[in-house]
């Protein structure tokens, strides 16, 4: 088995490694932004970038003070792989005094539920807005404020993508949070893990960082068994 893909060669895939080394965050967004434009298309709704429409739900929480950032698979996209979603993750600090003016300021252009970013804030889960001209969907995940999630607001990165900076997750913060993913999911996402791959082959790292986190989370089997993967392909 090759290094991400038992269908690649070996050569194939060490090509591929070294474009997605080159390719800056702003063209793996662009790239990323394509394929929800084309999958947006076929259901024939509105061709709008997804960053255009994550970048309506910012200016809010920017305007209500409302610190955010960009995790799961845009992250993994902007740092490793570009790849399709249908949705953009936004790890947010949102109290019950947000709620309404959040509501108000998005219910235009979005489905949103008061009473669903309640729940969400009293059980540190998410909820969804929904965008009515596309029905691409922008999650609202409710900061856990673990050690890891204040790390995690710290190391923050701003990152170009569509015509728009984003305040995005770490490369190492993305790592350790779909190894988390993974270890839920029963380990089992193939998807999942390819992501883990791609960003530590493609982003620069703090191994010392990946393995104190990794270890405080209960990941770091799964942090080593990666880098055994990457630095023992078989053959391709």
């Amino acid at each position: 088995m090759g290094r991400l893909a038992s269908d690649t060669s070996l050569q194939a895939e060490l090509v591929q490694i070294e474009i997605l080394k080159a390719m800056s965050p702003h063209k793996k967004a662009a790239l990323f932004s394509a394929a929800v434009r084309a999958g947006l298309s076929l259901k024939g709704t509105t061709m709008t970038d997804p960053f255009d429409i994550t970048w309506e739900v910012v200016e809010v929480l920017d305007e209500l003070g409302i610190e955010y950032f960009v995790g799961g698979s845009v992250a993994s996209t902007l740092h490793g792989e570009p790849r399709y979603t249908q949705d953009t993750d936004l790890v947010v600090r949102l109290t019950r005094g947000h709620v309404a003016p959040l509501a108000a300021a998005l219910k235009e252009h979005f489905y949103v539920s008061e009473p669903a970013l309640l729940e969400a804030i009293q059980h540190r889960s998410s909820a969804n807005l929904v965008h009515f001209d596309t029905a691409y969907k922008v999650d609202l995940m409710i900061s856990r404020e673990r050690p890891f999630e204040k790390s995690r607001f710290q190391r923050r990165v701003q990152l170009p993508a569509g015509s728009h900076y984003f305040w995005v997750a770490s490369a190492e913060d993305t790592v350790l949070v779909k190894l988390e993913c993974y270890r839920l999911g029963q380990e089992v996402s193939d998807r999942q893990w390819r992501d883990i791959l791609t960003v530590l082959l493609t982003a620069p790292t703090d191994p010392k960082y990946l393995e104190h986190w990794a270890s405080e989370l209960g990941v770091l089997d799964l942090l080593e068994k990666a880098r055994h993967v990457l630095a023992n392909p078989g053959p391709g």
